[in-house]
Formats: structure tokens, sequence, C-alpha cells
């Protein structure tokens, strides 16, 4: 027999245009999300969202800007999100370096040093995590040559440092092709990446700053946050008819509670306690 369910996600269907991402859309990404919403007519993995007290009617879009785009290039009314409650689920926001290959190193540091004052960093592994952990700067470059420097001045403002980060990923992309990863140390990159130039790495950013750029309306650059929810709600697979139709937003969040209690009934909702690692993304 199986266990009793925790509590489940919240899902909740919203009006599309209620939906306010905090980060920069990345248009190369929506057209493929389009592609694949009309090929398999169902939302795999409902965006992550938060509501926005300065509006009733309003949600900040942690995790999934580009399937809210998507769902606006479809004309689809309603969509469906899973809400995050800070205090309910667990919440944490880390951030995503970003390794740039297919270039020369010399070339990433030009372009990084005509865009701010970069210093060398302090030569001890420890003090220069710790001023990372800090946010000392506003970037960090590690080279294949073993090299480290700290780009940008004392942390600035909200909406220049936004501004400044923003500019410093252009010019990664501008240089040759980047990757988002976690990893800190160039080293664990080299082989990995044909024609490592290096790693440009971010301090953290708070989920209360992210919040405060929303309500200030400052926009995040694309591919530089990423939330942690727990618990997380995937492989929902609700077909986007449903979504399409023409009933009242109180009718479709109706239909989708008698469609995940039927879900439940049928032991096709399962919860993994530990963390997995999924092979077919």
């Amino acid at each position: 027999m199986l266990r009793p369910l925790p509590e489940l996600p919240e899902l909740k269907i919203i009006e599309t245009n209620s939906l306010k991402p905090h980060e920069q859309i990345e248009q190369g990404r929506v057209e493929p999300i389009v592609r694949g919403l009309q090929s398999d007519g169902i939302l795999k993995n409902p965006p992550l969202v938060m509501r926005l007290h300065t509006q009733a009617d309003e949600y900040l879009v942690l995790d999934g800007a580009n399937r809210t785009m998507a769902f606006n290039s479809l004309d689809i009314p309603h969509a469906l999100v899973q809400l995050v409650r800070p205090g309910v689920e667990t919440v944490r926001l880390r951030t995503w370096n970003r390794v740039v290959f297919a270039a020369d190193p010399r070339a990433l540091f030009d372009r990084l040093d005509a865009q701010t004052e970069i210093t060398p960093a302090p030569r001890d592994r420890i003090e220069q995590l710790e001023r990372i952990a800090a946010g000392m700067r506003l970037a960090y470059l590690y080279l294949p040559d073993g090299s480290a420097w700290e780009l940008g001045r004392e942390r600035e403002a909200l909406d220049d440092r936004m501004e400044h980060l923003g500019a410093l990923i252009e010019a990664c992309i501008e240089t040759g092709k980047t990757d988002r990863t976690s990893e800190m140390d160039v080293a664990g990159l080299s082989g990995v990446y044909e024609g490592l130039a290096g790693v440009l790495v971010f301090p953290s950013i708070e989920v209360e700053e992210v919040i405060e750029a929303a309500i200030e309306d400052i926009v995040l650059p694309a591919g530089l946050t990423r939330f942690i929810v727990s618990p997380r709600a995937l492989r929902v697979n609700y077909p986007l008819g449903l979504l399409a139709e023409e009933k009242s937003l109180a009718q479709k969040q109706t239909a989708l509670e008698a469609w995940i209690q039927k879900r439940v009934q049928e032991q096709a909702v399962r919860y993994y306690a530990e963390a997995t690692i999924v092979f077919d993304e």
C-alpha cells in the first residue's frame, strides 16, 4: 500500500496577463517552447510564481519566464502555475555562473575590461570565496591560466548593478558560446568545454532583492537567478485545451481541482523525498 501523500503544492489557474517575469525574456528559448506546447498539447511543468503584495492580481514569475511568454504568444488566456508561499514551501535562491567557450581568453578579458574596471583578485582562494560570498564586487572572472580577477567596484544600487551585470553577460555572449553553470572553479570545467575562455562567477542575490526589483520595475538579466523550491510540482502534464476553453477563471480552477483529485485517486501522483536527478530533460 502506498503511503499517504504530503500536502500537495498549490496549483492555481490565473490570468496569463497577470504574470510579471522578474528577468529578461530569452526570445531564442521562447520559440522552441511554443512549438513544444503546440506539438504536445500539454503544460509539463507549471511556472513558479509568488503573489506581489503591491498588486492583488499580479504574480511575480520566479521560474518560467519563457514559458509565460510562450503562453502569451499562443493567446492562451489562463495559465496553470505553482503558487509559492514562503514559510510553507522552502524557497532558496542561487545564481547561475556563466562559462564562456569556443573563444580566446584574452578576447573575453578585453571585452569585459571594456565594460567595467578589472583588478587582480587576492591570491588566496579562501579569501576569494569570502569576497564572492560577501558580494564585494560585481562579478569575478576565472581564466584557464589560473588567474582570478575582480570586476566592478563596491556593491552598487540595485538598478545600476543589474544594468551592469546585464552588460557583462552580453559581453560574454558576444565573445563566444556561453552556458550556465554552478561551477566556480575553472579547473573543473577544463576538458568539458572546447576552447574554454573562462568562467564568470556572480555573487548571490537575495529573494528580497528580486521582489524589490519587481516592485521598482527593474528587470534582472536572463539566466542569472535560479530559484529552488521544495516541494516542486513537475511532470503535471496538464492539457492546454482546458486552459484555452472559453470558461471563467473559477470554472477552470474547479476543473483543475477535480483533475488533480482524479490523478491522486489513480495513484498517478508520486512524492520523492530525496534529491532526484532526471535523465530525460
